[in-house]
């Protein structure tokens, strides 16, 4: 395959899909603009399309004996796989529990979170996380009760 270069690739993939009526009127074009400059695209596209007729045309077998799939009456799974299932659920949620127990030191409180209030603060109280009061703008001249 020596000389064959990406754009061959490209263009023995919209042969293919060609074959299967899969190809854009675009990628048609490209294909035909390519295959019209490129011998080796041209006679692998010849070949594609002549498998796939003969393949299309040949008749349909018919196994010798008739196959039969097992069919489960109530579509479930069998109980040994809803067990297993069951237990690495479980599993799962006993080692979440057991991490989360023991990866917090004995006898700390769990971390308050931050509080952040748009409310003013009341009678002085200047804690962290909460916005200062707003001053109010004082009255211009011209601005009030006429």
């Amino acid at each position: 395959m020596a000389g064959e270069t990406v754009r061959c690739e490209r263009a023995r993939q919209w042969a293919s899909l060609r074959v299967d009526g899969e190809l854009s009127e675009f990628e048609a074009l490209m294909l035909e603009r390519h295959v019209a400059g490129c011998a080796s695209c041209r006679e692998w596209q010849e070949g594609v399309e002549g498998t796939a007729a003969l393949l299309r045309s040949a008749p349909l077998e018919t196994p010798a004996r008739r196959v039969q799939l097992e069919r489960r009456e109530d579509g479930r799974f069998p109980l040994r796989h809803r067990l297993a299932v069951a237990a690495v659920v479980a599993a799962a949620a006993l080692g979440g529990l057991l991490g989360a127990i023991l990866d917090r030191p004995e006898g700390s409180a769990p971390t308050p979170s931050p509080e952040l209030s748009l409310l003013p603060p009341e009678s002085g109280d200047q804690s962290p996380g909460r916005l200062p009061p707003v001053p109010r703008r004082p009255d211009l001249p011209g601005e009030g009760a006429v």
